[in-house]
């Protein structure tokens, strides 16, 4: 254990460390939506598939706040601090109880993979003290990027432009949620609303936003083009 300790503890952002993590990553993705087209012949068993993996996720997300808070845990610690964490339990809800297809699974998905791509790849909670943060983080992180690209190999979601709306209206109800957190809980930065994602950058929260639903509009340009 003190080896796994001295290894990632103070490991730079695309060190070893990160970079395997990464692969690890890619690697798994690539194998869970690889099985699941091979064997889940049905669509009922390949919407138990991604249902499973949502719940998966959730467990995930609910461990991480009492590991990111340790003894301190309360209400407060509990409550969900940046978009992405927020996702992780918006994203596995969705996908229990949304439709297949639907507009709202639509915003959830791309809303979680987006966020969870941002975080892995920008390697928050690398190199910390506190080991078991990174391990959580990259796995509840990964799975929601990974559930996203699993639901749109099996065409459990489509990208279709009349379900950009509903992202834009999801993107903007979250807004609403950081800015009710950091008032009435005193939070000083809940949703990075009051400052950049990435310290000393123009990557704010609207910028994010923004470039989350124009990717989103020209992917789904893309794939109805070729679809047609």
């Amino acid at each position: 254990m003190s080896a796994i300790y001295d290894f990632f503890v103070g490991s730079k952002i695309y060190g070893l460390p990160h970079i395997l993590l990464l692969v690890y990553w890619a690697i798994k993705t690539a194998l869970i939506i690889w099985l699941t087209l091979a064997f889940a012949k049905s669509d009922k068993a390949k919407e138990k598939v991604i249902k499973i993996f949502a719940i998966i996720i959730l467990v995930e997300t609910i461990a991480s706040r009492f590991i990111y808070a340790g003894s301190e845990i309360s209400l407060l610690r509990f409550i969900p601090g940046t978009f992405c964490s927020t996702m992780g339990f918006v994203l596995p809800l969705f996908v229990l109880f949304s439709k297949k297809d639907s507009k709202g699974l639509f915003f959830a998905l791309f809303s979680g993979f987006m966020g969870g791509m941002i975080t892995i790849f920008s390697g928050d909670n690398v190199g910390q003290a506190a080991v078991q943060n990174t391990f959580i983080s990259f796995a509840y992180h990964g799975n929601m990027a990974a559930l996203a690209l699993l639901c749109y190999a099996l065409r459990y979601s489509t990208f279709t432009i009349d379900k950009i709306p509903a992202l834009y209206v999801g993107l903007c109800i979250m807004v609403v949620w950081g800015k009710f957190t950091n008032d009435a809980f005193g939070f000083a930065n809940n949703m990075f609303l009051n400052a950049p994602l990435i310290p000393g950058t123009f990557i704010t929260w609207w910028f994010t936003g923004i470039c989350i639903v124009l990717i989103a509009t020209i992917v789904s340009l893309i794939y109805q083009r070729l679809t047609q």
